[in-house]
């Protein structure tokens, strides 16, 4: 084993073997690689060198999160109709604590519209509306552990005073 990492490590031409070897494997091309090459790429394929950044903790703060626009947000009753945009940015409090005792939670949140085309069909032939349908972000949130309350942080987005 240790005979093949020294080759690796100095053979570049090697390394771009087995990565296109790789590439090949995972794309499940018809291009055939005899059996006896396939275990050799699959036994040194972990020898390769990898560059792999430090974790960090995801911590608890406001981050834009994608939310899918629904036709129950506009009419609950009624599904023949499309929304367009499909999905929306918002603001929502994420992450992780230090433990599992404590949960990011939001305290102050901020209601606006967005105006959105409905998309009807009626007779075969397509109907373009506006509408408005309202979206809750979070602007400011605390970790919580059973009761006990600490600020976290607040979103940098938003200034306005409009909560609910």
């Amino acid at each position: 084993v240790v005979r093949f990492c020294f080759l690796i490590y100095l053979c570049p031409f090697l390394c771009l073997f087995l990565s296109f070897c790789f590439c090949l494997l995972s794309l499940n091309t018809s291009y055939a690689i005899p059996t006896k090459y396939r275990l050799l790429i699959l036994f040194l394929l972990p020898l390769l060198p990898v560059e792999a950044q430090p974790a960090q903790q995801a911590v608890c703060k406001v981050r834009t999160e994608v939310m899918e626009v629904t036709r129950s947000m506009l009419d609950r009753r009624n599904a023949n109709f499309l929304l367009w945009p499909p999905c929306v940015e918002v603001q929502r409090c994420s992450g992780c604590c230090n433990t599992r005792l404590l949960q990011c939670i939001p305290t102050v949140t901020s209601s606006r519209y967005l105006q959105v085309i409905k998309i009807q069909y009626i007779n075969k032939k397509a109907h373009y509306d506006k509408a408005i349908i309202s979206v809750e972000d979070h602007l400011l949130m605390y970790e919580r552990m059973n009761g006990g309350v600490s600020r976290i942080g607040s979103s940098p987005l938003h200034t306005h005073d409009q909560t609910s």
